[in-house]
């Protein structure tokens, strides 16, 4: 059940378990939790909590970097959590980040940041593919590029 965070914020471990259920995930919330936090753990990882949603960067060669969130907040929470990560991220020295997910109505939070990225992020897009397994992989730039690293 998703959980209004501007009722009630939620504690990484409960967003993890709500994010489990959701995507109805083949894993228990404790393994997942356990992976995420083995996750953090690692070099050049970043994490940003937006509401009741949890977004994590894998930082990669130069200004570019991957990324995936767990959700668990409502969907409108969730469009505009997705607007502030993606200002958070350009600000954190990231130009470029990439995504991969199953779920195709995804693909409207992408929609949805470059529409309403305004003066934040005036030059941010997104390209789209499909994989041979049916997976979407979203190319994101979120501003203008900067030089160096």
């Amino acid at each position: 059940m998703l959980v209004d965070s501007k009722t009630k914020k939620l504690t990484v471990p409960e967003i993890v378990a709500i994010a489990t259920k959701q995507t109805q995930s083949e894993y228990p919330a404790p393994a997942v939790m356990a992976s995420i936090i083995a996750e953090l753990r690692e070099p050049q990882t970043y994490s940003i909590l937006e509401g009741n949603t949890l977004f994590i960067i894998h930082k990669g060669k130069g200004r570019n970097g991957m990324f995936r969130a767990l959700n668990a907040d409502t969907p409108q929470n969730y469009l505009n959590n997705s607007l502030v990560f993606s200002s958070a991220a350009y600000k954190l020295g990231f130009d470029n980040l990439i995504t991969q997910f199953r779920d195709k109505s995804l693909l409207n939070i992408f929609r949805f940041v470059e529409k309403n990225s305004g003066e934040v992020n005036p030059n941010m897009g997104f390209n789209v593919r499909k994989t041979e397994n049916g997976d979407f992989v979203v190319s994101i730039k979120l501003g203008p590029e900067r030089a160096g690293e």
